[in-house]
C-alpha cells in the first residue's frame, strides 16, 4: 500500500492497490495520499489459475452448449435438443443442473 501511494503521488494520479484487490472491490491510492475503494454488489472478477480474470458474460460454443467466456462458477446453458441440460453451474460434486424432459430450442 505505501508503494501505491508513493506512486500515486509521484505520478500526480490514481493508483490501484493491488495487494487489496478483492473479487467485488477494487481501492486505489490517490495523489494525496488518501484511498478511495469502489464496492460492486456482485462479483467482477474472479481467480482462475492464481490470477485475477474480469467476469466476462460474453457467451461462446462450447461441447456441452453454450458457456460465458469467464464466469466463475462454471455455468453452461444447453445447446438444445431433446432431454436436454437447460443450465448447470459448478464443478464435480458441486455441480447443480435442471433439466428438460422435452425438445428443447438451440439458443440464440
Amino acid at each position: 500500500m505505501a508503494s501505491a501511494i508513493a506512486m500515486a503521488r509521484l505520478r500526480k494520479h490514481r493508483v490501484e492497490v493491488v495487494d487489496e484487490r478483492t473479487a467485488q472491490s477494487t481501492t486505489w491510492a490517490n495523489p494525496n495520499g488518501t484511498l478511495t475503494t469502489k464496492s460492486y454488489a456482485a462479483p467482477i472478477r474472479f481467480k482462475r489459475g492464481g490470477a485475477w480474470v474480469d467476469v466476462d458474460t460474453t457467451l461462446h460454443a462450447t461441447s456441452g452448449g453454450v458457456a460465458p467466456e469467464a464466469q466463475p462458477q462454471g455455468l453452461t446453458l444447453a445447446r438444445g435438443g431433446e432431454n436436454s441440460t437447460l443450465a448447470a453451474v459448478g464443478t464435480g460434486a458441486r455441480r447443480v443442473a435442471v433439466g428438460w424432459r422435452a425438445h428443447c430450442p438451440s439458443p440464440g
